[in-house]
């Protein structure tokens, strides 16, 4: 584990520890609000960082993982969605 500078006091350093956490990455594939190639973007560059980070493109979901069009079914379901939110924190923060 790095650290990094947070301030000087009276000419001593203050450091602290540099904390990367992990990354889920929620992204509609019908998303006219944020473009998906910002959410891969977003992805490469953490990834570049050493920071874990997983992309999960949701099939006709907007912005809000909403459905697009509205009586389109979404994949992954939403209940799988919750699922994978679930694990994903029991993975990094129940170790």
């Amino acid at each position: 584990m790095t650290t990094k500078p947070l301030c000087s006091r009276r000419g001593r350093l203050i450091t602290s520890p540099r904390i990367d956490p992990p990354f889920l990455i929620l992204q509609g594939d019908q998303d006219l609000l944020v473009p998906l190639d910002q959410s891969k973007e977003l992805r490469r560059r953490l990834q570049a960082a050493g920071v874990s980070a997983q992309l999960v493109i949701v099939t006709n979901a907007g912005h809000m993982l909403r459905p697009k069009p509205p009586d389109a079914q979404i994949y992954p379901s939403n209940e799988q969605i919750v699922k994978m939110v679930a694990d994903f924190f029991d993975l990094h923060l129940n170790h």
